[in-house]
């Protein structure tokens, strides 16, 4: 059995490895200016790039393992969550640790507290970017009390006010991943979705009719063409990212596709694309013993 902590100790070994390989080029290029080590150093950038993106990509197909390090093993989460080499690129999924199904009565009316204080931040920001003063804010605002402080300069307090916004997004988005509100989001990027797939069928044509001859509507044909796609390409990520967050889901939406004969549904179809690894709690802490004893 591969364990996710395994992938991520590998990471950190090849990440670390690359990292003093483009130290080592950076110092040669200094007093070299070969530009054979400058293209090395932009592929060794595109390496550790690429690793980051594995790294976040495991982490979705194996959350429910990550969900089992912080409960069973919060101590070595934490030391991978410090590393240097992964550290910062796990971190950013660590909002996941803290997803729990919520009942669709209260999520609903959770989601509105939630943009209710952030539509205020904005207003506060907006307030404070104008000439209004921290401590006349304070006043007006009292729930603004412990997010930031009569003391602090203007730049500081508009930073404290977007790292309380950032904080209440995730928190809005754990919501929103529930399995009573996730259809939310995801009908909202499936029609974004279904907007680029229609505008890839009428471009995908336009360049049909003009490939072949290097004229200028060839080449611009060709350009909104994949800038269409990126586009596309960019929603079913985030489709995918949102279905993983939330495995249970995502399980018995493919059960679902499985018994629909509809091939034409793009969530199932995205649904069926991806698989979330599945892992029983009692087999996992028993390999993870045999690990660590080793």
């Amino acid at each position: 059995m591969t364990l996710l902590i395994d992938f991520l100790e590998s990471a950190a070994a090849y990440i670390h490895e690359r990292k003093e390989r483009s130290d080592a080029l950076i110092r040669h290029y200094r007093t070299s200016a070969d530009p054979d080590i400058k293209k090395e150093m932009v592929l060794v950038r595109k390496e550790i790039g690429k690793k980051n993106t594995e790294i976040r990509a495991q982490i979705l197909l194996n959350l429910d393992e990550f969900r089992y390090l912080h409960k069973y093993y919060p101590e070595l989460l934490g030391v991978l969550m410090e590393d240097d080499c992964i550290g910062k690129t796990i971190s950013k999924k660590s909002w996941l640790l803290e997803f729990k199904e919520i009942p669709a009565n209260f999520a609903a009316s959770k989601l509105a507290e939630i943009r209710n204080w952030r539509l205020q931040l904005k207003e506060v920001a907006k307030r404070l970017r104008r000439s209004e003063s921290v401590k006349s804010l304070l006043a007006k605002y009292p729930f603004l009390h412990g997010v930031i402080m009569s003391n602090m300069d203007k730049s500081d307090a508009i930073d404290a006010l977007k790292k309380s916004d950032n904080a209440l997004n995730k928190e809005g988005w754990l919501v929103l991943i529930s399995s009573s509100l996730i259809e939310i989001p995801l009908a909202k990027f499936i029609s974004k979705l279904s907007k680029y797939q229609g505008q890839d069928y009428t471009l995908s044509k336009d360049l049909s009719r003009v490939r072949g001859h290097g004229t200028i509507a060839e080449v611009s044909a060709l350009r909104k063409l994949q800038s269409v796609r990126r586009k596309k390409e960019h929603f079913e990520n985030l489709i995918i990212q949102i279905l993983l967050a939330n495995p249970t889901f995502l399980r018995e939406l493919k059960k679902k596709a499985l018994n629909s004969h509809s091939t034409r549904n793009p969530l199932l179809r995205l649904a069926n694309s991806v698989t979330p690894h599945t892992v029983r709690e009692r087999v996992w802490l028993d390999e993870m013993k045999k690990r660590l004893e080793d």
